[in-house]
This record gives structure tokens, sequence and C-alpha cells, in this order.
């Protein structure tokens, strides 16, 4: 059960989501991208001493010990700023909480004789050490082999963001021990119930095999000297001798029911047996959204636990970014980005990171159920929101009209399909540009007219308000007033996709009629 659900989690790769009424187009952006440069530069350093991603290693430790760490440092090395987020074994972490968060925090790692001497300089006389990380609000220390060889004060506070994994909160004294579950914690009563049960069945079953037996002679003493249970066995007999099975009492039919109830009680406290895909049989709509349901008492906990995480780790990447003051390159090899602490400086911004583990079972019921709903006339919002449980129905419900919109009136799809290919220009450089951007002007230059059209067929006298030049005809297009045209975004740059934004350029207007 672990390895799937830690399989499932590990595949629903983090999506950030940066918003704030602070932010300005573009800005959200931005520290999406560098939250992702930073975790992926994290990544690559801890990929180089054999610990797997931040993503795998918290999701392990959520589903097998029931809490989440990382430690975040940021440090200069030669002009490169390097990303050390380190997940934690939260088994080797001690810690204490104040009121306004850590107080301190410890790391205890056993470390090679070389990895030690590499990293501080230090001899020890064992292949390896106990090395201890302590840090508090203003002192970090290296402890090795119970002696303090490395001290330093920092303004960093605690770097380490822990979170447990909670399906209740803290009660008692001993509310700690119970606070932070594994996927195991709904089952911890019942495996060794089960295993005495499987036991006794196994022991019965291996008696069939073996059975017990009588020697049967005068002296009732003699056993023979092969053993008869081989195949192929021979044993001479006198007359009169022979063996004889022990009876052995018989399985009670209560035992069987008695496992098979401890065994649904353990599929109640775990997963289904369709997450492993082992129904042999198609289900319904209602059915599979019954065994969803079941499957997210496993997922949801660790998915917000891991919610929770990222967003504390990112905020303080960010914050030890921009008091650091040092510009970073990340990125894909070939396509770094430098990033300078002020690109991050918005005002307040909130950071959210969205993981979706939907199987496509539970996609396909999502959608019977809302095309269902849609027949008998319910709302597009309602449906939205209560059935497909989108993440933004605002959002997408904006998009539906915005297509219908586009689908009613062609105007609206020239002018979307322009501003597509004004978005990809800024994008690229050179001929590249260029050709968006002359795609851009045939879209708009195109709209433009069949505005002009649209406005002749209403009886209007022109897109000005001006009345047609003599002998009829449009008012012609170097007359018109960029006001008449609709907004087109944000300012551009120059030349061409100033003229983009009034509508169309003479050149392009000629190679469109043409």
């Amino acid at each position: 059960m672990a390895a799937r659900v830690i399989s499932v989690i590990s595949a629903a790769d983090p999506r950030i989501e940066v918003t704030g009424k602070d932010l300005t187009n573009g800005d959200g952006e931005v520290v999406e991208q560098f939250l992702h440069g930073a975790i992926r530069s994290a990544n690559e350093l801890n990929a180089k001493k054999h610990i797997t991603s931040v993503h795998n290693f918290c999701t392990s430790t959520s589903v097998l010990q029931g809490w989440a760490g990382v430690r975040v440092v940021l440090w200069q090395s030669g002009n490169d700023l390097i990303f050390d987020v380190m997940p934690l074994d939260m088994r080797k972490v001690t810690y204490e909480v104040g009121g306004n968060g850590l107080t301190w925090a410890a790391y205890k790692t056993i470390r090679s004789k070389a990895a030690i001497e590499e990293d501080y300089d230090v001899v020890i006389k064992g292949k390896t050490a106990e090395v201890i990380d302590f840090w508090n609000i203003d002192t970090h220390a290296v402890i090795v082999e119970a002696k303090v060889i490395n001290e330093e004060n920092h303004t960093l506070g605690v770097p380490f963001v822990i979170h447990p994994v909670v399906i209740a909160p803290r009660f008692g004294e001993n509310g700690l021990k119970y606070y932070g579950e594994s996927i195991y914690s709904a089952n911890r009563g019942l495996y060794a119930e089960a295993n005495k049960q499987m036991t006794i069945l196994q022991t019965h079953n291996s008696l069939t095999f073996r059975t017990p037996m009588a020697v049967l002679t005068e002296e009732g003493d003699k056993l023979p000297e092969d053993y008869p249970y081989m195949a192929g066995a021979m044993m001479a007999l006198r007359k009169g001798e022979g063996f004889a099975p022990i009876p052995v009492g018989d399985i009670s039919r209560s035992a069987p029911f008695a496992y098979s109830v401890l065994n649904k009680a353990v599929q109640l406290g775990g997963l289904p047996y369709s997450e492993y895909g082992t129904l042999d049989f198609p289900l319904s709509a209602i059915a599979i959204e019954k065994l969803e349901g079941h499957r997210d008492q496993v997922f949801l906990p660790r998915l917000q636990t891991l919610g929770l995480l990222y967003r504390d780790m990112s905020r303080m990447i960010i914050k030890q970014f921009i008091e650091g003051g040092h510009p970073a390159e990340l990125g894909e090899e070939g396509e770094e980005v430098e990033y300078k602490p002020k690109d991050l400086e918005k005002g307040k911004y909130k950071i959210a990171f969205k993981m979706n583990t939907t199987s496509p079972e539970k996609s396909v019921s999502n959608y019977t159920v809302a095309a269902a709903a849609k027949n008998i006339g319910m709302s597009t919002d309602t449906i939205f929101r209560d059935i497909l449980s989108l993440e933004n129905p605002t959002d997408a419900q904006d998009k539906v009209l915005e297509e219908m919109a586009g689908q009613l009136i062609p105007a609206i799809q020239l002018y979307n399909m322009g501003m597509m290919f004004i978005r990809q220009a800024k994008e690229l450089s050179g001929e590249e540009a260029k050709a968006m951007n002359a795609k851009a002007e045939m879209c708009l230059g195109m709209m433009t007219q069949m505005l002009q059209q649209m406005g002749q067929q209403q009886g209007e006298q022109g897109l000005q308000g001006k009345p047609k030049p003599e002998g009829g005809g449009n008012v012609p297009l170097e007359e018109q007033s960029p006001s008449n045209i609709p907004d087109l975004g944000a300012p551009m740059s120059q030349g061409v996709e100033q003229e983009v934004a009034r509508g169309s350029t003479r050149e392009g207007t000629r190679e469109v009629q043409a």
C-alpha cells in the first residue's frame, strides 16, 4: 500500500500559484518561475549527494512517518548562489517550538570519515561518526562526536520547515505520540490480530501435508528409520505393523469468517482494491465516486501537509534570497534566466501549491455525472463547483463564455488570435518575431474590416461617427482614430506592433485585401 501511495503522490507534480493584489501583469509568473528554478537547483544539488528530489523524499516521509521537513540555506560559492534545500529524515530531527515558531532544531546523521574530513577538516578515529547540525535563532553549530567543531552567528532564524500529517488535534499529555500519522495509523490495531489468524490457518494447512502419524507395532516403541513423507519413499514393515494418522482438530467455520472481517477492516483503513486495478468488471459512476471518497482519506492529509510544507519552504527561499542581495541564474541548462532580489520584492502575495491525484476513473465519473446534471438543467456554475470541483470555477466559466463569444462573433475570435500572436512575438526575436507580428497584423486588420462592415449593415456613419466620403465606401483606415478599435492590451514596443495596436497597417491591409 505504501508503495502505491508514494507512487501516486510523487507523480502529482506540485503546481505553483502566486496571486496578490500588489502584483501587476506578469509579476506572479516571475515568482513562480523563480521558485521552479530554485527547487530544480536544489534537487540537482541533492542528486550529487545521492539524495532524491525534495518532492519524492518528503512524499515518502509523509506517507511512512507522518511527518515532512526540509532545511533551507542559501549560500554563496564564488559567483554562484547555492540553493541548499535538504529534505529531512524526521526520525533524526529534534526541535522545540516557541510562541513564534521554532526556537531551535538539530539534524543528526551518521557520516563517513572521508565526508567529515572534506566538509569540516576534522579527522575522526573510526570509519563513521555522528554529526549534529544545530541551529537556533542566531547561532549555527556543527557537532562531531559530541564536540563542537564549528560555530558561527547568522541572521537566518531557524531555517527548518517541519509539518506533521494531522489526522486529529493533539489531546492530553501524550498527544504528540499520535500527532503526525503514517498511512498505517487506521489499521494499527488490526495487523497483529490478522497475523495471528493467518498463522493459525497456515499451521493447520501445513498439517494436511505432514499429518502427525502413529506407528503401530507390537512393542509400541519402534520408529521407522526413513522419513515416510518423501516422494517415492519405500519402507519395509512386518505383518501387523503400520501407520495411523493422529486426529487433528478441524478449523472452525468461524475462523475464516473472523479473518474475512479483519481483512475487510484492513481494507477500510487503507486503499480499495480498485486502486490497484484488480477488479474484473466495470463500475458505475456512483460506485467509482464512493471508492474515490474512500481513497481521499489516505491521500488528502498527505497532500495538505506537503502543500503547507512547500508554501513555507518557498517563503523561506524568497526571504533568504532577498536578504542576501545576490542575483542567481536559474533554469534548465542553456535556458537560464537571471533573477534579482528586486524581481521578488512585489509587495505581499500569496503562494499556493496545488497537487492533483485524481485518477482517470474519477475524471470519467465526474464527467458522467456533470453531463447528467446539465441535461436536467443545472447551472454551469453549480456543475463546475460542486460536481467537477474545479480549482477556479469562475475562471473556467469565463473561458467558456469567451469561447462562446468567439463562436458567435468572429471579430472576437480574430482579436484573440491576434493577441496570441503578439504574446508569442514578445517571447521570440528576429525573423520569428516579425513573422508572428505579421500574423497579428492580418488578424487584427481583418477584425477592423469586419467591424466596419458590421457598422455599415447597421446604418452607422462610419466607426468615428463621420459622414461617409463622397461616392460612398468605407472610411479610409488611415483616417480612423485608434479609439475606435478595441483595446488590444498592454502597450507594445515600436514599429509594426504600434500599428497593430491601431488595428492594421496600410501594408497589412493591402495584403489581406489581396
